[in-house]
């Protein structure tokens, strides 16, 4: 890999769009890929990128845009911002429009790209996304400010891989903070505890509807990453202590928080992405298979019983296929969450 890498970011949404807004401005050999609107008011008005409490300041990012990955055929770095539903057809683009391998840099939640990126492709990083981020409107994208990124691979690299994975590092250092582990199964899997999340939120809608039981939300939200947090550890996985994510003892004492303080930390967190696909976007399809339905799967292999979850996911993969769905309340859902641990 040469001393300036191109590099193209394959996905220009709310994960995708931050880093190249937060890269851009100090690496000048960054293209994002983004088709439609969001494209078009890119190109003409650049990136806008704000926090929450800086809306009215925003931060407005000259980017360069591409709508298609044979504008750039000799891309050396090609980041892979798309959802895991998205990969494979992604993966099928990079090989057929690029005139050499890339290297590869997975940002999906889960892992789910482990099993189908090196189908196709042999140099691969994968990472935890550690921050937040949503697409506000098109050309938009809000997030919350200390995020991280950390890198790794799940098998120890060779070599040429260590020397692509820092060089990658120095580049995004430049936009925001990134790490390498070596314990990177062990990243991911917290980092999946936490995404647990995405499923209760959307179920609920929390971010769109107002909720009926703040202290019924709280145990629901406490007993699904315990639970996970049960499932990964009884599965072999290790704590990783990612930034901006809280430790697991700070997990096991949410539910003892008061009402006032959990509705505070509730109101400070952004729209996440399956809600947003489900609730805003009104797709069918989202991630839930590959969260809390993985989590699922991994409980079965144990012989963990995980009625949080598995409640999450039976109800999620019948409602998230209806674009009507509306979420439930807070209070039905417990009720179903009962009776599967009866």
């Amino acid at each position: 890999m040469n001393h300036s890498p191109e590099i193209v970011i394959y996905g220009a949404g709310a994960i995708g769009g931050a880093l190249g807004g937060w890269i851009s401005p100090h690496y000048g050999r960054v293209s994002l890929l983004a088709r439609g609107e969001h494209a078009a008011v890119m190109q003409s008005n650049g990136l806008i990128l704000h926090s929450p409490k800086d809306k009215e300041i925003p931060q407005v990012v000259p980017v360069s845009v591409i709508d298609d990955l044979a504008q750039k055929p000799e891309a050396d770095i090609v980041v892979l911002a798309v959802k895991n539903y998205d990969l494979e057809q992604a993966a099928i683009d990079i090989k057929a429009k690029l005139t050499r391998e890339p290297l590869i840099v997975a940002a999906q939640n889960g892992i789910e790209n482990q099993d189908i990126l090196p189908r196709y492709f042999s140099n691969i990083i994968y990472s935890v996304i550690c921050f937040s981020a949503w697409l506000e409107k098109p050309g938009t994208v809000c997030y919350l400010p200390g995020g991280a990124l950390v890198l790794g691979t799940p098998h120890s690299p060779d070599e040429q891989l260590r020397y692509s994975m820092q060089t990658v590092r120095n580049i995004f250092t430049l936009g925001i903070k990134t790490e390498i582990t070596d314990h990177f199964q062990d990243a991911m899997h917290c980092k999946l505890v936490m995404n647990l999340m995405n499923g209760l939120f959307s179920l609920t809608g929390v971010h769109v509807q107002n909720i009926s039981s703040m202290h019924t939300f709280k145990k629901l939200m406490a007993g699904t990453l315990l639970e996970g947090i049960e499932i990964v550890r009884k599965a072999g996985y290790k704590e990783v202590k990612l930034p901006r994510m809280p430790s697991w003892k700070t997990i096991r004492i949410l539910g003892m928080l008061p009402n006032f303080v959990f509705r505070m930390f509730i109101r400070n967190m952004l729209f996440d992405s399956t809600s947003q696909d489900i609730l805003d976007r009104k797709k069918t399809i989202s991630e839930i298979d590959t969260l809390n339905g993985y989590i699922v799967n991994m409980a079965d292999s144990l012989g963990i019983a995980a009625p949080y979850n598995r409640t999450i996911y039976r109800l999620a993969q019948t409602g998230f296929r209806n674009a009507a769905f509306k979420p439930l309340d807070v209070k039905v859902l417990w009720q179903n969450i009962q009776k599967a641990s009866s």
